[in-house]
C-alpha cells in the first residue's frame, strides 16, 4: 500500500504523449493518524497503479484531457484494480 500526506484524487495525470496518458490511478484510500515528534499528523494509505491510457481522439489542453479521463474514471479504475490481481 501506499502511504501520503495528501489525499489522493481516483486519477492523476502525469502527462500526455502520442496519444496515450501516463496517469496513476488510486482506490481504497484511508485516512490514519500518525505520531510524530510535533503530534498527530493525518496520512493516507491506498492502492496505486501508474499506467498509460490511450486517449482516443486529439485534445488540444490538459483540462481537456483531464476531464475525458473523469468522464471514464469508473473504466479506467477497473482496469487498474484488474492489472493488480495475482492468479
Amino acid at each position: 500500500m501506499t502511504e501520503s500526506t495528501d489525499k489522493p484524487d481516483v486519477i492523476q495525470l502525469d502527462y500526455v504523449r502520442n496519444g496515450k496518458a501516463q496517469i496513476l490511478v488510486h482506490w481504497n484510500a484511508e485516512e490514519i493518524e500518525k505520531e510524530t515528534d510535533e503530534g498527530t499528523e493525518t496520512h493516507w494509505q491506498y492502492d496505486e497503479c501508474r499506467m498509460q491510457w490511450v486517449i482516443p481522439k486529439h485534445y488540444d489542453t490538459r483540462e481537456e484531457v483531464s476531464k475525458y479521463l473523469a468522464v471514464n474514471q469508473d473504466e479506467i479504475l477497473d482496469w487498474a484494480k484488474g492489472s493488480k490481481v495475482t492468479v
